[in-house]
Parts: structure tokens; C-alpha cells; sequence
């Protein structure tokens, strides 16, 4: 489906069902999720393609079933559960869905280029081990 050009109305079904999957009420907030101007997401459906790799990571982070926004097939929401999440990371999950600050390094993430990423996560890497070095210490120091 990533390759096959769609129709209007295909691209404007997956559109309506992404509102409704991701509780947004216009075209603008779903080009927004997918990081995209309003703009962007117009001349996608005039040229009859859309941008299905970033729709599905939309989708899975937020436990939203890719199937059932192309398709219209299934349920709306994965069952978390099921798959084997527990109570405390559902919890952490609705917690993270619900803060805008999150939701916007998210979207901040997606739009970098991988160099960037690497460099973050290497950052990020780095304060860990820093992190348990610092424990390590204290931990010596009681003894």
C-alpha cells in the first residue's frame, strides 16, 4: 500500500479515521501529529499518496491499530494489555500520552535527521553511566 497511489476518498477515510483515532477535531491537527503543515498533507492527498511509515509510528505510539486507520478493519486501540503490558506501564503510557511537553520532544525527535539522534543518544547514554558511577560511589562511601 506504500507504493500504490490511492484515491480521495481512501485518503480522506484514513484521514477521518485518524481524527477520530487520535482525538483531534481537523486535518491541521492530524498534519501537526505527523509532523507536517496543513499544506503538506493537502498536496500529499491531491497527489494521492500518503506517508504511511509516519502514520504507523503515530499509530504505535499510541497504541492505535495501523490496520484499522488504513483499512477500517479491527479495533480502533491495540489491547495493550493483552500484549503483555502491565498495569504500571499502562499507566506510565496515559501519562505520557497526555503531556503535551513529551508529545512535543517527540515530534521534535521525529523531525531530526539520524546524526542528531545518534548524538542524543549517546548524550543520554553518557549520564547514565555517569549516573551509576555517581550511585556506585555513594554506595562505597556507606560502607
Amino acid at each position: 500500500m506504500s507504493t500504490e497511489k490511492l484515491s480521495r476518498e481512501s485518503i480522506q477515510e484514513i484521514i477521518n479515521r485518524m481524527m477520530i483515532a487520535f482525538s483531534v477535531d481537523s486535518e491541521q491537527k492530524v498534519a501537526e501529529i505527523l509532523g507536517y503543515k496543513k499544506d503538506a498533507l493537502s498536496v500529499r492527498k491531491n497527489r494521492g499518496t500518503l506517508p504511511l511509515e509516519k502514520i504507523r509510528l503515530s499509530c504505535v505510539d499510541r497504541g492505535i491499530n495501523y490496520e484499522w486507520v488504513i483499512s477500517g478493519v479491527g479495533e480502533i486501540y491495540l489491547r495493550l494489555k493483552a500484549i503483555g503490558f502491565s498495569d504500571e506501564e499502562l499507566d506510565l503510557l496515559d501519562v505520557l500520552r497526555n503531556n503535551s511537553e513529551i508529545k512535543s520532544v517527540v515530534q521534535m525527535m521525529r523531525n531530526m535527521d539520524g546524526d542528531t539522534k545518534k548524538g542524543i543518544q549517546r548524550g543520554v547514554q553518557k549520564e547514565e553511566q555517569f549516573l551509576e558511577l555517581i550511585k556506585d560511589r555513594q554506595g562505597k562511601d556507606a560502607v
